[in-house]
């Protein structure tokens, strides 16, 4: 039989003398299924413990040194307690501290008087006290004796006892192993990260004195209260340059030993690779990849190549969602957060540390380490490096470029590739054309991105309105239109992604211009920049400046594209969707119906045109009143989301965002809440906190927490959001005034009117200022303070304001959008709601309604 097998049998019956006796047999038939072999000799063995026959056959048998060995494991606990008051060397040992396979760590104090001095003493077995195991601490002396390191613990002292116990004398290191340190302090991936790093610079400071540890795992990697790591237990290393004196026995930990220490192959410094790829996903995912103790050889590496042959990510996708939320939670963070941390990079960097092969793992350590320091540095890891993409992909994010920046540069430029080749197969010349174009478009972003690049240009770190504007600049002196055209059209989807609507609404119309005098004003060139213009104006709630470009771009695309085309579908349920808000919602349904039956058929189930057709159709269908349709279908498509692990993306923020609304109209106040907290996290990451979509969720929060009656934390909400608006957009802006008229609102729901009257004279002041004394929101927030003023007893006030937006208000009242006459009736609710007669004035403001709304 092989040592290995040894090894199990005597793993195996260790297990079962710890059991009552008369469960020991079936423990180990239970152990030994299909290891006939394995379980014949486990019972002898077994059988010959409990019967003290200690010593059968020939003492060269195997069986020989594993059940000394084992007795003596028995017998250990004794042995220990006596040394305890020991005097060895200059140290009293005061208590056991550890034990492990080839002895005992003891506790020390300096014995002498001469100073105070706490250490750790390591005892070797008694049993083990022959040639090679003095020769193999010996060499532990001197290992320990060249690494005088602040990652290392640092030897002091050695010898060997009157009675023949060889013996060191270690720097005690008071700290807690690295797994239990960083899971009971909640510390972050990056944080974990960091003190991987000092790990990885420790190992890499012994390899390079030609020392490798062969025994690398948490227990063995304490992290003291300074949140500085000490390694433990250089007890097996060994001198690379030294193959020639006798191998020590194998006291490695099977769980963190690599494929070559199990086959007993040459070790080398790839093998702590190895073991520091394995501390590095229990680090981060929380779990070991794989668990071998108790196998057999054979067993342990097909387990090990079977569980290796998947990423890290994949894994702990596969764990059950409760160990999952306990992982997150360790590292204070959410489960989708922790699985996008994994991928990528840090998959890529795991799987190449933990190659079956030693030659394919990580050259050294501190190649480990740059990859790590790469990582949390947003550059390029090793591993991936060769694919452009990829490298651009981090350039932009060492820039701050903001996710939706990131993503229609990026697109910008594969999909000018993918054109072209799809091109090459139809039309060779103008593909060419096209080519040619992309190239263009290309050297001008790597030329703009490289010039903005902080280790090209002086000055401080770039930002995406920076980047932007540099863009626009450039964007000028382009003399090819079609080019010039291209570019502003990305920089507009840009700016609108931003958030910075009005800018990209002026580009958006330059790019217009540009494909009208270029492709013509009805061709599909120009629908497409048309139809971005659109959606801009339809993310400001711009209503009646969507519709006339929506409805455009829906033409053209009709007259030119096939009816199922996935533009003009796009385009017809995005029309819908505006026309719902101008007062349309059964045209709007109806136009959405005439093409939803086409993408079901054209689009597989998690296709993102699907996916969107959906969404918009859902928006549509609450327009109408058909409530219960729109929140299956919202539903159904975050099911699909989290089924294809794409979930931290605008649309499903959006989806969430919905049904949130949707549940205040059932008055499901909890729900609402629930879902709008999810569409919170969603748009709070992708970006970031004072972003125009994150406030506007942050806002709709407010209705299903105060209706919960929490409003403290309402307050605190309204609070957050005028102080975000404001460090955003400044004092002047209508978005400060429409965050501080939120707080109005909730001090007159309060009924504390004198503070919801000062809140909205800053919020007309603001809007009067801004948009001009006759825009619809300017005489809407009149109305309250017409109410405020009114409950103050300040009646000339408000008889002043009452007689001035009355008359705005009639002006407007036949072009009346959507928005405006659901704005209208929430000023109607808030004077039902006062104390006090409001009749007229609720008479006056209904007659401006249009017919069947809130009379």
């Amino acid at each position: 039989m092989k040592r290995s097998d040894w090894e199990l049998i005597e793993n195996i019956v260790d297990k079962a003398l710890d059991l009552p006796v008369e469960q020991r047999r079936k423990f180990i038939a239970g152990r030994c299924k299909d290891k006939p072999v394995i379980k014949k000799e486990a019972l002898e063995l077994l059988e010959s413990i409990e019967k003290g026959d200690l010593f059968p056959g020939d003492q060269t048998d195997p069986k020989f040194d594993l059940i000394q060995n084992m007795l003596d494991g028995l017998n250990h606990s004794e042995l220990h307690q006596s040394l305890i008051g020991k005097k060895i060397g200059s140290y009293r040992l005061e208590k056991l501290i550890g034990s492990g396979g080839m002895g005992a760590v003891f506790l020390g104090e300096r014995a002498d008087g001469l100073f105070d001095h706490t250490v750790a003493v390591k005892i070797i077995r008694r049993d083990f006290t022959d040639e090679s195991i003095r020769h193999h601490f010996d060499n532990e002396r001197r290992i320990l004796a060249k690494l005088t390191h602040e990652g290392i613990a640092q030897l002091y002292d050695g010898g060997v006892t009157d009675e023949g116990w060889p013996y060191l004398v270690m720097e005690y290191v008071n700290g807690i192993p690295i797994i239990q340190y960083c899971n009971e302090n909640r510390l972050t991936i990056k944080q974990r990260l960091e003190l991987f790093r000092a790990v990885c610079k420790a190992v890499h400071f012994a390899h390079s004195k030609l020392i490798i540890h062969r025994d690398l795992k948490p227990a063995n990697i304490l992290v003291k209260e300074n949140n500085k790591i000490k390694i433990l237990d250089f007890g097996i290393a060994q001198f690379l340059e030294d193959q020639n004196f006798a191998e020590p026995p194998r006291f490695l930990s099977p769980n963190y030993a690599s494929p070559e220490q199990l086959t007993e192959n040459l070790v080398s410094t790839a093998s702590d690779i190895y073991s520091l790829g394995l501390l590095l996903h229990r680090l981060l995912g929380g779990f070991h990849p794989y668990e071998i103790n108790g196998l057999d050889l054979s067993e342990q590496l097909e387990v090990i190549k079977e569980n290796l042959s998947k990423k890290p990510s994949e894994r702990l996708r596969k764990l059950p969602r409760e160990n999952r939320e306990e992982i997150a939670e360790q590292r204070k963070t959410s489960i989708r957060s922790l699985e996008k941390s994994m991928s990528g990079d840090l998959d890529s960097i795991l799987q190449k540390s933990l190659k079956f092969n030693s030659d394919q793992r990580y050259v050294s350590a501190g190649d480990l380490q740059n990859d790590i320091d790469n990582f949390i540095q947003n550059l390029p890891v090793s591993t991936l490096a060769d694919n452009k993409f990829y490298r651009f992909s981090k350039l932009l994010k060492r820039n701050r470029i903001t996710f939706g920046s990131i993503a229609i540069i990026l697109f910008m430029i594969t999909g000018f590739a993918l054109f072209h080749t799809n091109q090459i197969a139809t039309e060779r010349t103008q593909a060419q054309l096209e080519a040619d174009k992309a190239e263009e478009i290309t050297s001008f972003l790597i030329e703009l991105f490289d010039s903005s690049n902080p280790t090209y240009a002086p000055g401080e770190v770039i930002t995406a309105e920076d980047l932007l504007e540099q863009g626009l600049e450039r964007a000028d002196q382009i003399s090819e239109l079609p080019v010039k055209s291209d570019i502003l059209t990305t920089i507009g989807k840009a700016y609108t992604r931003l958030g910075e609507y009005d800018t990209g609404s002026e580009i958006f119309q330059q790019a217009i211009d540009l494909n009208q005098s270029i492709y013509g004003q009805e061709s599909v060139e120009t629908a497409d920049v048309i139809f971005h213009l659109g959606l801009n104006y339809a993310a400001t709630y711009n209503w009646d400046l969507s519709l006339p470009y929506l409805k455009k771009a829906y033409e053209i695309y009709t007259d030119h594209l096939e009816p199922d085309h996935s533009n003009v579908v796009k385009s017809a349920l995005r029309l819908a969707t505006t026309m719902r808000h101008t007062g349309q919602p059964d045209s709007a349904l109806k136009l959405a119906d005439s093409h939803f039956e086409a993408i079901e058929h054209d689009y597989t189930e998690h296709d993102s045109e699907l996916l969107s057709a959906l969404f918009q159709y859902a928006y549509v269908l609450r327009g109408a009143g058909e409530i219960d349709r729109s929140e299956a279908i919202y539903l159904d498509l975050i099911e699909r989301y989290e089924q294809s692990n794409d979930t931290l993306n605008n649309s499903m923020a959006a989806n969430h965002n919905n049904l949130g609304s949707i549940y205040i109209e059932k008055e499901k106040y909890h729900k609402s809440e629930q879902h709008y907290r999810k569409s919170l996290d969603i748009t709070n990451y992708i970006y970031g906190p004072d972003h125009p979509l994150t406030l506007r969720v942050r806002a709709n929060m407010i209705y299903p927490v105060s209706k919960l009656g929490r409003y403290e934390e309402v307050a605190t909400i309204i609070q957050e959001i005028i102080t975000l608006t404001k460090d955003r957009y400044g004092w002047e802006h209508w978005r400060t005034g429409a965050a501080i008229g939120r707080f109005g609102h909730f001090s007159l729901h309060r009924k504390d009117y004198a503070n919801a009257d000062s809140l909205f004279q800053e919020t007309h002041s603001i809007y009067k200022s801004v948009l001009g004394p006759d825009h619809f929101w300017t005489a809407r927030m009149e109305g309250y303070l017409t109410l405020t003023n009114r409950l103050l007893g300040n009646h000339e006030t408000a008889d002043s304001l009452y007689k001035h937006h009355m008359a705005v208000l009639n002006d407007q009242q036949s072009n009346f959008s959507d928005s405006q006459i659901g704005r209208l009736q929430s000023l109607i609710d808030a004077f039902k709601e006062a104390d006090g007669d409001f009749n007229e004035e609720i008479s006056n403001y209904q007659s401006l309604l249009p017919e069947g709304n809130g009379q």
